[in-house]
């Protein structure tokens, strides 16, 4: 989630990845953010020196409906590393959703990072549809990166005793 033309969708993912692709501006970093279309804007535009590409997901598509089994992160990580032409002239890749096994992520060179907030907790009855799902894909996503980068010290020991990844990765 990117907050540009709006922001409000998810407040807190929004305010590291500008924060996070802001940093890496002002360090001199060529920075390209591909996210969906839920805070609105075109399917590519610069914005204060970033090129944010979006990219349509089940929700964008179904409504509602894009929710079940964790359909919205699957389409938007699948879409995202079809932006293959982004991802070839990439150093490093930075991703706060669990992304898919493709070629395009696996090339020599490509450092592959993620973004772990927390593990989120259903709060209700409708949320047990995609959660088992998320962690599923969690658990095949994060043995692939090169490091995880963390909220807290809970989310550090979610990621190494019930994931069980090395601490040394996190």
């Amino acid at each position: 989630a990117y907050p540009h033309p709006r922001a409000g969708f998810w407040p807190g993912i929004e305010r590291q990845v500008a924060g996070f692709a802001g940093g890496l501006r002002d360090a001199g970093a060529s920075v390209n953010v591909i996210t969906s279309f839920r805070n609105g804007g075109p399917s590519e535009e610069t914005h204060e020196g970033v090129r944010i590409y979006r990219v349509p997901d089940s929700v964008h598509r179904f409504g509602r409906l894009g929710y079940v089994m964790n359909m919205q992160v699957k389409s938007l990580g699948s879409r995202a590393v079809g932006l293959t032409h982004v991802l070839d002239r990439s150093d490093v890749v930075e991703s706060f959703i669990p992304l898919p096994k493709t070629p395009a992520l696996e090339r020599k060179g490509l450092v592959l990072v993620a973004f772990f907030a927390h593990r989120d907790r259903p709060s209700r009855w409708s949320e047990y549809l995609p959660h088992p799902e998320h962690f599923r894909m969690e658990k095949k996503f994060f043995p692939r990166v090169k490091a995880i980068i963390v909220a807290s010290t809970e989310s550090r020991r979610v990621l190494v005793e019930e994931y069980g990844l090395p601490e040394s990765k996190v």
